[in-house]
C-alpha cells in the first residue's frame, strides 16, 4: 500500500473543502460566483488552517505509533488554536468550516489510511477514539475560544442546552456530544458525532453522483440539492427537477435552471448558507478519495 505524504492529504483536505465551498450553482446558498464578504471570510479560514492541521495529522500518527496517547493530546487545546488562528488571520471565525477537517486529519493520521470507504472501520475507529475523549476541561478550551473570536452565539447555544461552565470543568462530557449539539444549528458539525456520523453515508451518496459524471462540481451540486430541496419554494424545487433532468451543470441548459432557481430563493429572501458548510466538509473529504 502507498502512503500519502503529509502534505498530500494536507492538499487535498483544504483544496476539497474551498471546491466544496464554491461549488456551483447552489440555489440559495453560498457558491463562488456570488460575490459576498462571507464567502471570502470563509475561505481564508479555511486556508489559515493548513499548520495546524499538519499539527493534527502529526499527533494522529504519534498516537498510532505509540508515541503519544489519546488521553494525553488536548484536542480542546489544538481545536482553541484553530480558531484563534483563524480569526487572528482572518479578522473573522467560522468553526464549522475548519474543525470538520482538523479532526478529519487527525483521525487519518491516526488510521494510516489512504482511502476512507477502501478502510472505513479503521478511520471510523479513529474518528471514535479521539470524539469520545472527554478529558476535563479540554472541551472547556474551545467554548473559551469561541468567546474570544466573536462566537459568543456558539457557547449561548450551548449553554441553552445545559452545558454551562461546572458541567464542562466538573464532567466528562465528550466532543462528540458537544459537536452533536452544534450541529443542531452548523450541519458539519453532525459529521463529528462519533458513532452517529452520516459521513459514511454521504460519501457513498458522493460516490454514486461522482460514477455518472466524473465531475465533482456537479456531484457536489447534486449532493447540496438533496439536502436543500426540503427548505426551497415550489417554484424553486420545479426549477431544481427540471436542472436534474437536464444533468445539472453538465449542460448549459441545466445550469441555466440552477442559477434561476438561485435568483428565486434570492428574492424571496431565503438563504440556505448553513447548508454550505457541510458540502465544504465533504468537498474536504471527496478530494481525500481521489474525486476530481
Amino acid at each position: 500500500m502507498v502512503f500519502k505524504l503529509t502534505s498530500e492529504v494536507i492538499r487535498s483536505l483544504i483544496h476539497g473543502a474551498l471546491v466544496g465551498l464554491g461549488s456551483y450553482f447552489k440555489p440559495g446558498s453560498l457558491h463562488r460566483l456570488k460575490p459576498l464578504k462571507i464567502y471570502d471570510e470563509i475561505s481564508c479560514n479555511i486556508i489559515s488552517s493548513l499548520p495546524i492541521l499538519e499539527e493534527a495529522i502529526s499527533l494522529g500518527e504519534k498516537v498510532r505509533k505509540g508515541e503519544l496517547s489519546f488521553a494525553s493530546i488536548e484536542l480542546g487545546k489544538i481545536i482553541a488554536k484553530l480558531l484563534r488562528e483563524s480569526y487572528r488571520f482572518c479578522n473573522t471565525c467560522h468553526p464549522s468550516y475548519t474543525v470538520p477537517i482538523l479532526v478529519f486529519s487527525m483521525a487519518i493520521g491516526h488510521s494510516n489510511i489512504v482511502s476512507i470507504t477502501s478502510d472505513s472501520s479503521r478511520f471510523k475507529r479513529s474518528l471514535e477514539l479521539i470524539l469520545s475523549i472527554n478529558k476535563p476541561g479540554e472541551v472547556k478550551s474551545i467554548v473559551d475560544a469561541f468567546k474570544t473570536v466573536g462566537r459568543s452565539d456558539l457557547y449561548e447555544h450551548l449553554y441553552s442546552t445545559g452545558v454551562d461552565q461546572l458541567t464542562l470543568v466538573k464532567s466528562g462530557v465528550s466532543f462528540s456530544e458537544v459537536f452533536k449539539i452544534l450541529g443542531s444549528k452548523h450541519t458539519a458539525f453532525t459529521l463529528l458525532e462519533s458513532r452517529d456520523t452520516p459521513l459514511f453515508n454521504y460519501l457513498k451518496k458522493l460516490e454514486e453522483y461522482y460514477k455518472k459524471t466524473r465531475d465533482l462540481n456537479n456531484t457536489l451540486v447534486a449532493f447540496y440539492l438533496d439536502l436543500s430541496e426540503p427548505f426551497m419554494t415550489a417554484e424553486a424545487r420545479k426549477l431544481v427537477d427540471e436542472a436534474r433532468s437536464l444533468g445539472l451543470m453538465m449542460s448549459k441548459e441545466g445550469a441555466r435552471k440552477l442559477y434561476e432557481a438561485d435568483l428565486q430563493l434570492g428574492k424571496q429572501g431565503i438563504s440556505l448558507n448553513h447548508l454550505a458548510d457541510i458540502v465544504a466538509a465533504m468537498g474536504a473529504v471527496a478530494v481525500f478519495e481521489g474525486f476530481t
